[in-house]
């Protein structure tokens, strides 16, 4: 226990290679301790250390399964492996042992638009939002499927407005991933001259950060809105 508390103690003020040694240390004293086991694989996911946090993140649930955190957080990892499917089990897990857990909401909303569902999507966002009104990150994938997804019985333009408004606001209109979906809320919603406005704004951001491929995307975006036409997604 000494170990594990130094550790997460030196994980939290952002020393994750000195953490990493405590957890580690405090596994060869006890091997079977669920709690160390899913601290290491977040501290290793953290460093990049990936095959091994899986490693580490399962063996903490096959000792303890009703770990809403370590549930959802192996969930991400698989999705981001490219295992939506079994990042779907563990996402669904994670929101069965902790209804009010809010990121595992959002995590579970990523893993049901990976696999087309939009709609389930959209309801897990809207409960992460419950829960978490602040979080931008679900603001902003709410809105983007409610602006530009080609099922017409999905989108809702003037929600998406006020969704990607509120995300704008709460990031000081600094995100260029936030403005391009308010811009293409505005599009659905018809107002296209507000939406080539955010949409150049989107457009500077990106480019001030040096990310090419999101600013080759507003640009082909922002051609739409100036031809009056709104930004479907294509699956």
């Amino acid at each position: 226990m000494a170990e594990l508390n130094l550790g997460e103690a030196v994980y939290h003020k952002g020393r994750t290679e000195e953490a990493i040694a405590h957890f580690e240390r405090a596994l060869q004293i006890e091997p079977n301790e669920a709690t160390v086991h899913g601290s290491l694989g977040a501290a290793l996911l953290k460093v990049g250390r990936r095959t091994e946090a899986m490693t580490h993140l399962r063996r903490s649930l096959e000792i303890e399964p009703n770990q809403a955190p370590i549930q959802s957080t192996l969930g991400v990892v698989l999705l981001e492996e490219g295992r939506p499917d079994e990042s779907l089990a563990h996402l669904l897990a994670a929101v069965a042992i902790d209804p009010d857990y809010g990121d595992a909401h959002y995590n579970l909303g990523n893993t049901l638009l990976r696999i087309g569902r939009e709609k389930d999507a959209l309801v897990e966002y809207d409960s992460a939002l419950k829960i978490n009104p602040g979080d931008t990150e679900a603001l902003n994938n709410m809105a983007w499927i409610l602006s530009t997804s080609p099922d017409p019985l999905a989108r809702d333009g003037a929600k998406a407005v006020l969704l990607a408004e509120r995300a704008d606001r709460l990031t000081r209109e600094a995100s260029p991933l936030i403005s391009a979906t308010l811009a293409a809320a505005y599009a659905e919603d018809g107002r296209f001259a507000e939406a080539a406005k955010a949409a150049q704004r989107a457009l500077l951001l990106a480019t001030a950060e040096g990310n090419n491929s999101l600013s080759n995307s507003i640009r082909a975006q922002l051609d739409l809105y100036r031809s009056d036409r709104p930004f479907r997604e294509h699956h």
